[in-house]
């Protein structure tokens, strides 16, 4: 008996307990929290269809605009002859030839009729153009222009009824949007991508111009080698880019690919459609972005604006009135934040365009109004003409071994007379003779017409050196070089 009684007692209290624990948990109604059935906030009956359907129409949204752009994407093969073979000594010599060295691009359908956008890159220095469309069929293409400051080009195929993008405006974007990328990288046809806008304007010195039109759509949409050329679009299906980078240490992607605007290359297009080339108008500066010393120095609040550190003599800039040291801080009502926002903006612009610029001066603001000129000093854009229907004198000089294409410039054109290179191959630019550039002289024989290029070049002999007087395309800067004469036998 003695022994039971401890045991007794302790069952007794653990009885207690359990009762008192009954009536507190009663009290504090704990037990209402430890039912999921009897939460009002919680309901995966009801909610999880409806999620799964949104889930569903997003995924089939992306579909819809994969399978409305991708008509309109081509791949584009551009091939360019280069010499293979033994030939350590003549007698090899025989079995040297011609084989193509191929580079694969993309391109967009801008016209039914067979117009093409794309980059720059993907058909310069090309013998010949192929292009494939999404059925298939293969035409070979005519290249109507290029413009190598913004990395654009402009093709065309002989065909008709295409399917056609549809432009957006590139300027409404926003860091964020949803965007697919839709091109043919490393030879696989009509590949779609998805991501967002990384950012926008951005610059990443790719040009190699000290007027090269750098302001970027930054993407993290998968882009490799070969969707050069093709479509950015947002989720209306619209046209915001031309896939034309990547930013890579390996050539291939690793994270983000850039785009230039459509509102810019859609001004490429019209302007070779219209003239043959691009048409710009200049302010007549040299800028740069303004940091946050110089900001306090000049006693703007911000790092903001473009600095004017050098005015282009007889420019549009300095006929209007600014000064070195000025800070440009907004063209006609648009911000500017770094360089590339002026050019970018200035790009769309034609000679005799009216420009409204806010300056900051000596901690005063003044506004500037700017007529943009030509690169020649003219305040009025050229007269429209077509390359197919000019009676410009055109000849190919790459046959007499120059390694250029040169045609006169008329009257009418306010470039000035002279010739003019049309098209340059690997020879001739390895001696920095490139497309637009001006040819003055060849040897010691001034050149204003073809008659007096034709007359310069008429004895040349194969193995020759000659000098070459050249001026840039915006005729600022004087370049002297000598090219040998290779002859095709």
């Amino acid at each position: 008996m003695r022994q039971r009684l401890p045991l007794i007692i302790l069952f007794a209290i653990l009885f207690i307990g359990m009762l008192a624990g009954l009536v507190l948990s009663s009290k504090l109604d704990i037990s209402s929290f430890s039912r999921a059935d009897n939460s009002p906030e919680v309901n995966f009956t009801s909610t999880a269809p409806s999620d799964l359907n949104q889930i569903d129409n997003s995924g089939k949204a992306f579909s819809k605009i994969a399978n409305q752009v991708k008509p309109v994407v081509v791949t584009i093969i551009s091939e360019k002859k280069v010499k293979v073979g033994g030939g350590f000594d003549d007698i090899f010599r025989k079995f040297h030839k011609d084989m193509p060295d191929q580079g694969l691009g993309s391109g967009v359908i801008v016209h039914s009729d067979g117009y093409i956008l794309t980059n720059h890159h993907v058909i310069n220095e090309a013998d010949q153009i192929t292009v494939r469309l999404v059925d298939k069929r293969v035409f070979r293409a005519e290249l109507l222009g290029s413009d190598p400051l913004t990395d654009i080009a402009l093709i065309k195929i002989d065909a008709e009824k295409l399917p056609v993008a549809s432009f957006g405006n590139s300027d409404l974007i926003e860091v964020g949007e949803w965007v697919l990328a839709i091109g043919s990288p490393l030879s696989l046809n009509s590949t779609v991508t998805a991501g967002i806008v990384s950012a926008i304007g951005r610059q990443i010195d790719i040009i190699g111009d000290q007027y090269g039109v750098e302001s970027f759509i930054q993407t993290d949409a998968v882009i490799n080698p070969g969707n050069s050329g093709g479509a950015l679009v947002n989720i209306k299906g619209e046209l915001i880019g031309i896939n034309t980078a990547i930013a890579s240490k390996t050539g291939l992607y690793q994270g983000y690919g850039f785009a230039v605007p459509s509102n810019i290359a859609k001004h490429v297009m019209e302007d070779i459609i219209k003239y043959g080339y691009t048409v710009r108008g200049y302010v007549g500066v040299g800028i740069k972005d303004v940091d946050a010393t110089y900001a306090k120095a000049v006693g703007l609040k911000n790092a903001e604006g473009v600095l004017v550190e050098s005015l282009m003599d007889k420019g549009a800039a300095k006929e209007s009135g600014l000064e070195e040291g000025d800070v440009i801080l907004k063209i006609d009502g648009r911000n500017l934040n770094q360089s590339n926002d002026l050019q970018a903006y200035v790009a769309l612009k034609q000679p005799g365009d009216v420009v409204q610029l806010l300056i900051q001066r000596n901690g005063s603001q003044i506004t500037k109004s700017v007529t943009l000129k030509s690169v020649d000093g003219s305040t009025s854009p050229p007269p429209a003409q077509s390359r197919k229907n000019t009676n410009k004198e055109k000849e190919d000089e790459i046959g007499s071994g120059m390694g250029f294409e040169v045609e006169e410039i008329s009257d009418n054109v306010p470039r000035g007379k002279g010739v003019i290179v049309t098209n340059s191959s690997w020879h001739a630019k390895e001696q920095s003779i490139y497309e637009g550039f001006f040819i003055t002289k060849v040897n010691d024989k001034p050149i204003s017409t073809m008659e007096d290029y034709r007359a310069a070049i008429k004895n040349l002999k194969n193995g020759d050196a000659v000098i070459v007087h050249l001026m840039t395309s915006r005729r600022e800067n004087k370049i002297i070089t000598a090219i040998e004469v290779k002859k095709k036998n």
